[in-house]
């Protein structure tokens, strides 16, 4: 009896270390995230487990020897880490770095850029926000109190998340949402990972205020682009419009379409649930692509009507060097109806094609009751398989 009762008690603790070092193993020892993988410490030479996390920090880890901006201050490796530059003096600065980062996430080398000529008008606009800008900054060194750093961000900016944003709704059953996307940023001018409160302040009256020279462009543009403005972006009437001086780049603008859809077995003269005409493949292909005429062509015009960052290599400037180029990135939101595996077997391809796919809640999030489809603007086959796609999810 004596003995069953040890016999027990040793198998019981072994089994509670064996648990614990299961448990132990699967979590990172640094940060205690999920453990990902293995890596070579050095100055402990021996193999030790890391999260994703914590293996893109300690290999990118800064070197005070190595080259840094000019303009902003930053190394490639904090840049690497951050997956944001500081200043657009970046990308001379690690030019071949960012082309090799780039090329190996497109599969290509970024085509040549030709800048659309800025007319007198849009030097002129510049010129006074980059002297209103440099007098705020020496009026921030005489009070260094007022200014307040916001430094390196690896996270989005909470008005960024998705709070308030015309896309965070969840499309309704039978219906898809179509957005596009532009990021512009102003030259001479950091980031808003890296520009103090008070410029930062000066820039979004600069692009936002009533009258502003982005403003008054899109009303007289046409009456579906006037806004109003809610603090740091603002809005058309209807949602399908909107400005935002509150993210990494200086000027974020979002084109929304909402177009109702019939089921793939139904009458093509039956109506949505909004009581619209539904659509059928083709029928959305043409107006997504109607759309996106409209987008380019408006997109044109401003890019003449105001200077912005670019650069010979990499096109338009942006926060994040993976959206640099045309600054646009399009993408489809739609609602399950089908079987889950079904669903998520048809979300698995498109990944495998190279496209990304993102939960109801943004980057990083499950997959669940709806999807959002990232796409380069223009690829008309990859449209065209996401428009196949959600017709069999209904």
């Amino acid at each position: 009896m004596i003995w069953s009762w040890r016999a027990a008690f040793r198998i019981a603790m072994r089994s509670e270390t064996e648990s614990w070092n299961v448990s132990h193993s699967m979590r990172c020892g640094h940060c205690g995230q999920v453990l990902r993988v293995f890596r070579l410490n050095p100055e402990k030479a021996r193999v030790e487990p890391y999260c994703e996390h914590c293996r893109i920090y300690f290999e990118t880890a800064p070197d005070p020897l190595a080259l840094r901006c000019s303009g902003c201050g930053l190394d490639f490796a904090t840049i690497r880490f951050s997956e944001r530059l500081g200043c657009s003096r970046c990308y001379d600065t690690f030019r071949d770095s960012l082309l090799e980062m780039i090329t190996k996430e497109r599969g290509r080398k970024p085509p040549l850029f030709e800048r659309p000529a800025p007319s007198r008008a849009a030097m002129a606009r510049h010129r006074l926000l980059h002297d209103v800008l440099t007098t705020a900054s020496e009026r921030a060194e005489l009070n260094p109190s007022s200014t307040v750093d916001i430094g390196d961000r690896s996270e989005p900016h909470p008005a960024s998340a998705g709070a308030g944003d015309p896309a965070s709704c969840e499309p309704e059953a039978g219906e898809l949402v179509v957005r596009i996307r532009v990021a512009r940023n102003l030259p001479d001018v950091p980031y808003l990972s890296r520009l103090p409160d008070p410029e930062r302040r000066l820039l979004q009256e600069f692009l936002l205020s009533d009258g502003s020279s982005v403003v008054r462009f899109f009303e007289e543009r046409s009456p579906a682009y006037a806004t109003v403005r809610q603090g740091a972006r603002r809005l058309s009437a209807d949602g399908s419009f909107e400005i935002r001086a509150d993210d990494e780049d200086h000027l974020r603008l979002a084109f929304f379409l909402r177009l109702p859809v019939a089921e793939a077995n139904a009458n093509p003269a039956s109506e949505s649930q909004q009581g619209e005409p539904a659509l059928r493949e083709e029928q959305i292909l043409k107006q997504i692509g109607r759309f996106e005429e409209q987008v380019l062509a408006t997109l044109a015009a401003l890019d003449e009507h105001l200077w912005f960052q670019a650069h010979p290599l990499f096109g338009f400037l942006t926060a994040c060097p993976s959206n640099a180029g045309n600054g646009m990135r399009m993408s489809l939101r739609f609602r399950r109806q089908s079987d889950p595996a079904i669903w998520l077997a048809e979300l698995a391809a498109l990944r495998r094609g190279g496209l990304s796919v993102r939960g109801s809640a943004g980057e990083g999030s499950a997959i669940e009751s709806s999807a959002t489809v990232l796409l380069p603007v223009r690829d008309s086959g990859a449209l065209r398989r996401i428009v196949r796609l959600f017709l069999r999810t209904l």
